[in-house]
């Protein structure tokens, strides 16, 4: 009887640890869903008229994997006049050329943008030529941009996940999926045992 009430109390002590961690397990699981499909918040930043979209590929060569991928990169620069006020004089014969020979001094480019980007991103803004550029912000401060110029905050998060798919993420929550279903199923097998012993 001794020896049967142990064996029924290491069950339940057995049961009750393999459903504690797959409980466990699963609020954690849940933590890192529920980061990943939230979206980050945005601001907008501004809409652009006049701006360069530049796209190119480098190849990278991981000597410790001994294997080599394709980055796909994204630039985007604006520009803008720093205190043009046109000023002509009578030596000016042609007004026009006198006009943007001053406007090309008082030009400025500015970088908005310049990252790495997947390939389904990179082919949006690969061809682009809408007449006008949207950017917006993650609360981290991070500038990147959207293919519509009138994206709102809620099409820009979805973006922005596109543009910084992980896929840990994916492989930490199926991995712990296995384990709560793992945990679950010794945890009910011990559970059983145990009143299967008590009816006896």
């Amino acid at each position: 009887m001794g020896e049967r009430n142990s064996i029924m109390g290491i069950k339940f002590k057995s049961s009750r640890s393999y459903l504690l961690n797959a409980l466990f397990a699963a609020v954690f699981c849940a933590a890192i869903l529920f980061y990943h499909v939230n979206n980050p918040k945005v601001t907008k930043v501004g809409t652009y008229e006049d701006f360069e979209v530049n796209t190119w590929t480098e190849r990278v060569d991981d000597y410790n994997d001994h294997d080599s991928y394709t980055k796909y990169m994204i630039s985007v620069n604006c520009t803008f006049y720093e205190d043009f006020e046109p000023d002509f004089t009578a030596e000016d014969k042609d007004v026009y050329t006198a006009y943007e020979e001053q406007k090309n001094q008082a030009k400025k480019t500015e970088r908005l943008f310049k990252g790495s980007v997947t390939e389904h991103v990179f082919a949006q803004f690969e061809y682009y030529s809408k007449r006008k550029l949207t950017l917006y912000k993650t609360s981290q401060g991070e500038v990147f941009p959207v293919y519509s110029p009138e994206c709102d905050a809620k099409e820009a998060s979805r973006e922005y996940r596109q543009m910084h798919p992980t896929y840990l993420w994916l492989c930490a929550v199926i991995f712990l999926e296995v384990y709560i279903v793992l945990h679950t199923s010794f945890g009910l097998a011990a559970l059983r045992y145990e009143h299967k012993m008590r009816s006896i």
